[in-house]
């Protein structure tokens, strides 16, 4: 019987949240249903040595957070998150790096997205056991799939990306180790194309590695933003945050965003600007005008 996250979360007693956080844990196997009302659940794998042996705490975190972005359209990806269910567009790519038991990947393949798990070698069984356990029913718009992904490997790189690189990147708990750092920064850039977005949800389990992450991401990256998560479940008492990760534009956009800004500043356009500006004084005048009539 799987132990449910929000069951546990919301149990009344005086555990704090790490506390039930590591009663899930240990569990052989964690439940979590999504905004939609799907139930995944998840076998977690304890005598597995490597750290994909069990759901960590911002895998839940992450995916109660990329739900209310869909729910609320924002952003590139969102919006055509949004589309598809609709029925209007592609299904939004995604990758999740360091994938473990497969939680998030999985309740974002059933929210619609199309999904591509990785992992190392060690933890491929109880990942594809995951994938395979979970199926998406027949009126789902997603898909999910798990695959083999060394950090900075070429060849495995190269078969992720085979079919394009991915519109959404998400990780969690991956900053862990300094040596890895780096190979990470390659893989996530080497997968992206320059209108994808990268989310990875952090604790700062190694000062180490986090120095690292910090110093190389602009190396890889034009974005690199932190961004507290504030009213999440848990999120404050445990110290997560969310780190964004964006491409440089390619030329043709850098062009495009030129000529944009070029237009914006043409005397042309500030004449423009400068007649809307009034035209927006006038209404506000007008309409505080009536206002001290109807007063009056």
């Amino acid at each position: 019987m799987a132990l449910c996250f929000h069951s546990v979360m919301s149990a009344a007693g005086d555990e704090d949240a790490a506390s039930r956080l590591f009663e899930l844990a240990n569990a052989p196997a964690v439940a979590f249903r999504t905004a939609g009302g799907a139930e995944v659940s998840i076998r977690q794998d304890p005598a597995n040595s490597t750290t994909g042996g069990c759901v960590w705490e911002t895998a839940y975190l992450l995916a109660q957070w990329v739900e209310r972005e869909i729910e609320s359209g924002r952003g590139r990806w969102g919006r055509r998150w949004k589309a598809h269910l609709c029925g209007t567009g592609p299904a939004v790519r995604c990758l999740e790096v360091g994938a473990g038991c497969g939680l998030l990947g999985v309740a974002l393949a059933h929210a619609g997205g199309d999904v591509t798990l990785t992992e190392t070698a060690d933890a491929m069984r109880n990942l594809e056991w995951n994938v395979e356990h979970n199926p998406l029913p027949p009126t789902c718009r997603g898909s999910v799939a798990a695959r083999r992904l060394h950090w900075g490997d070429p060849a495995d790189i190269q078969a992720a990306v085979s079919n394009g690189p991915f519109d959404l990147l998400l990780g969690t708990d991956v900053i862990y180790c300094a040596s890895l750092v780096e190979p990470l920064l390659q893989t996530l850039q080497q997968c992206m194309h320059t209108h994808s977005t990268c989310w990875l949800c952090c604790q700062v389990r190694c000062p180490d590695s986090h120095e690292a992450m910090m110093r190389l991401a602009p190396k890889y990256f034009r974005t690199v933003n932190t961004r507290d998560l504030s009213g999440f479940m848990y999120a404050e008492e445990l110290e997560c945050f969310l780190l964004e990760l964006r491409l440089p534009l390619n030329a043709v956009e850098k062009g495009v965003d030129a000529v944009r800004e070029k237009k914006r500043s043409s005397p042309r356009e500030k004449a423009e600007q400068r007649g809307r500006a009034r035209k927006r004084t006038r209404r506000e005048d007008g309409k505080e005008a009536a206002w001290g009539a109807i007063k009056t």
